[in-house]
This record gives structure tokens, sequence and C-alpha cells, in this order.
């Protein structure tokens, strides 16, 4: 019989039962957490797909199968509801909403509060299921289940032996990758695919930090602060251990082997990693099954802090006052590669990491960035092809890709995929004047012939704030320089009739 919770499956060879009728027609049964955002907020229960694969039928949405929805038969307490699954996915996470109707909407309503538990069971030789309550807390969870229904059927089961399947992170067990490229590539967007760390429903398994000059090791980790608490009726200042982004999922992830957790690290290479690291460098060493392959001392504050916090017994996390990573603890950053970091990584820090190179994308068919540059005058230029061609301008200037420009280095999203004249100018002139050709001889930034600055022939940043040469320098620099066609002209194929 297979014992699944939201956060994974066991298979209890051992389960014996204690009271209640035989187990043998039950096939498996699914115990699900009814969250404060479910029940208070009416929403969902939403489960990554590959947790709930050996339970339930799965529909994966693609171009070929747009039929994602179907209700299972079930009851309870002998009334009669639907259990509706309803497959989506959002940034590569497949995920499964189920929602109830009939007599299991109204289940949910009365019967289940914020926190509760409850199970639904999975019969031999019928397609119907049955949900039942349980009495198990999320500390008792994985140690004891006991279903109680209205009808008098108890099911009361002993976990001697829990087996994790960690078949739902077969694509990768641990993962510690850096994301680098030009500016506007999408970098945080694939970390935050790999991450989940905008799905909703995922956000708790996932910890983000921005890297910054100032960011250190307390920063980091955490340390003693002064803490205003009340006693008495009066306030005071105290002195605690307050955790930071690294110790906040280090207790989560080494808390709830079951599930994956992600650390998200954004402008990874702002910092100075070597400070903000300190010793925990060591521990991003991992042997074949993800674990840290070495350990480290934890400091005391720290060390007195994981013993009250890390639940379990006999858990590495802290053992012998030694920290080690867990295997279900993943680590995702971004570097943007045209960012002169004060700090350099050294060749030990990146020996440790898996690099990926997010490349600029062109061809419109294969990105979402199709935007339209539109000037003050009503001229439309291609966002691609001003990509195209200025980035090899700024590899003829700067002989680096580094500084080139990515696909999304200007979002018009949410402008209905349009660039107005004054957003290009205050963000992609204002980046190339400033961070590219501003003392290279090959520059964009020329009026060779004074067609528009009739005292010289260097355009400067201000120029574009000067009136009437604005829009008449942005074409200029489009036509003339950069030697692009308005979208005009491209779409005018056939000749006029005579």
């Amino acid at each position: 019989m297979g014992y699944y919770t939201d956060r994974g499956l066991f298979n209890n060879e051992k389960s014996k039962l204690i009271t209640g009728s035989s187990l043998e027609n039950i096939v498996a049964i699914l115990v699900l957490e009814a969250k404060s955002n479910v029940i208070t907020g009416n929403r969902p229960f939403q489960i990554n797909i590959d947790r709930l694969k050996n339970f339930f039928p799965i529909l994966y949405r693609n171009q070929y199968n747009d039929k994602y929805r179907y209700k299972l038969k079930s009851k309870f307490n002998g009334l009669a509801g639907d259990i509706v699954l309803r497959f989506n996915s959002q940034n590569s996470y497949e995920y499964v909403q189920i929602t109830f109707t009939d007599a299991l909407q109204d289940f949910k309503r009365e019967e289940l509060s914020s926190g509760d538990f409850f199970a639904i069971i999975k019969f031999k030789n019928t397609n119907e299921f049955e949900i039942c309550k349980t009495s198990s807390t999320e500390e008792k969870l994985y140690l004891n289940l006991d279903l109680i229904n209205d009808d008098n059927t108890s099911y009361e089961l002993e976990i001697e032996s829990e087996n994790t399947d960690n078949s739902q992170f077969n694509e990768s067990i641990t993962i510690q990758k850096i994301f680098f490229g030009s500016p506007g590539t999408g970098k945080s967007f694939e970390a935050d695919k790999k991450t989940g760390a905008n799905i909703e429903g995922r956000k708790e398994f996932v910890e983000k930090t921005t890297f910054h000059p100032e960011y250190d090791y307390n920063s980091f980790v955490g340390g003693y602060k002064p803490i205003m608490v009340e006693k008495d009726g009066e306030n005071k200042i105290e002195y605690s251990f307050v955790p930071q982004i690294f110790t906040n999922i280090y207790i989560k992830a080494w808390n709830d082997l079951p599930n994956h957790y992600f650390l998200q690290i954004e402008e990874i290479n702002r910092g100075n990693c070597a400070e903000i690291f300190g010793d925990l460098f060591q521990l991003l060493d991992r042997d074949e099954t993800g674990k840290s392959k070495y350990e480290i001392t934890a400091s005391e504050d720290l060390k007195f802090y994981l013993n009250k916090k890390l639940i379990k017994e006999g858990l590495e996390g802290i053992k012998n006052g030694k920290l080690r990573l867990p295997s279900n603890l993943s680590i995702v950053a971004t570097m943007n590669t045209s960012d002169q970091s004060l700090f350099p990584m050294d060749s030990a820090f990146k020996r440790r990491w898996d690099w990926e190179y997010v490349p600029i994308e062109y061809d419109s068919t294969k990105t979402k960035s199709d935007f339209t540059i539109v000037l003050n005058s009503g001229s439309k230029y291609k966002w691609l092809d001003f990509l195209k061609e200025v980035n090899k301008r700024i590899l003829d200037a700067t002989h680096s890709q580094d500084k080139q420009l990515g696909n999304w280095f200007i979002n018009a999203k949410n402008t209905q995929n349009e660039i107005n004249e004054k957003t290009f100018i205050n963000k992609v002139i204002f980046y190339l004047w400033n961070d590219v050709f501003k003392d290279e001889d090959l520059t964009i930034f020329k009026d060779e012939n004074n067609e528009i600055i009739k005292d010289s022939k260097d355009i400067t940043y201000e120029h574009f704030f000067t009136n009437n040469i604005d829009s008449k320098l942005v074409e200029h620099i489009f036509t003339n320089n950069l030697n692009l066609k308005k979208i005009e002209d491209e779409v005018r194929t056939e000749p006029e009739e005579a």
C-alpha cells in the first residue's frame, strides 16, 4: 500500500492495522493539509503533478491536449460529491488544482480548519474515492495516521518505516547553478522557472535574496541583534540571535526532508562572496547524494539557535555542533556579466557551481519579446532588429559580449508590446551612452554629415533632450548608423498597381 502526502510518497511495507476494518481493499492513501489560504480564501488545493502521478490519473497540458480537467466520484460520510482535478502549467512548473463539489465541498467548508489534515482513500476495483478526517498533527504525520469517518469506519496505522520517493526530483537531485549572461537576457526568469519562486503554493519552498556591496555574513546567516521585548508591561531591549535567509532555508530543508527547497540569490557577483559565505564555502562541495562532503563547526550562537529549531532528533543539521547541507537544499543564482564587480569571484568558488549561459534570442518565433519601438514622430521599428544591429556594434567596439543588450532589457508586456520614445531614451540610450560607447571610438553616437547637429559630429546624451531634434536624433541613429528599416517599409513588398 502506498501512503502519500502533499510532500511526497512513503511506501509503508511494515504498516500494520491497529483497529478498524481490513486494509486489503485500500490501494493508497493521500493525505493533504488544509492551509489557511485554501480554507479562509476558498482557494483550490494546489500540488506538484509529480507528487500525485502515482495516485490520480494525470493529464499534461500541451499543444496536442487541451482536455485538462476531469472529475472523480467520491463520498464523505456516505454522501456523494466530486473531486475536480484541473491541470495547469506556469513557467514549466506542472501542477494540479483540486476542488470539491456537493458533499465534499460541505466537508471542506464545515469540517476543516486551517492546519487540519484529511485523507483521500483509493480502493481496489472501483473508480470511487473516499474522504476521511484525520486526527494526525503535522508533527505526528510521519509517525502515525488515524483516519476517522462518521460511519464508524476507523483506520489507525502505525508507520514503522518510511522510504521517501524522490521521483519528483529525478531531473536533478541537487542543483547548485549560476545563470549568467548579458543584462536583460532573462536570467532571473530562468532561475524562477528552476525554483518555482513565482508559483502560488511554491513560495514557502524558496528563499530569495539579492547580494550587494554592503551584504555580509551576518546579513546572510544571522547574528545577535538588539530587539525590543515587552516584560512586566514595559518595553525593554534584549540581545537575541536573529536568523537570516540562509539559516531560515537551512532549517526548513532539514525539518522537511521529503520536500525540495531552494535558496535563490540574485546578482551574486555584486557582493563579496568570500565575506558573505565565510566558512559556509566548504559546504558547497557536494557528494553523490547531494549532501555536503565536508562539515563545518557552527558558532555557539548559531548552534544554540539550530538546536531549538531543528525539530527532528538524529538529523545531521546540527549533529555534534556541525553544519552540513542536506540533499534537498539547492542553490540557484544569477550573475550579470556586464556588472563591474568590486569583488571578483575566485576560481575555487566558481568551481563549486554549475554554470548556464542565457543567450540573446533574435528569432521572433522563439521569443515573446517581439516588441515595437514607437517614436514621437510615429515611426515604428522592431525591437529585435534593433537588438541584432546594436549588439553587433557593441561587440565591435568592446570586443566583448558582456555589455550586449538582452531581449528583456526593456519589458513591454504591460504596454501592449510597445516601447515609447521616452522609455527608450531613458533606459536604452542612457545605458548605451554611459556604460558602452561613451569612451569608444567605434560608437553609434555620431552625426558624420551634421544632418541633425549642426555644430558637432559627436552626439552627447544631452542632445536627446534638446527640443526639435530628440526624435530626429533617435531616428538618425536607427536609419543611418544601424541601418534599420521602419516597419512600414518592410511590409511594402508588393508594387503599386499602375
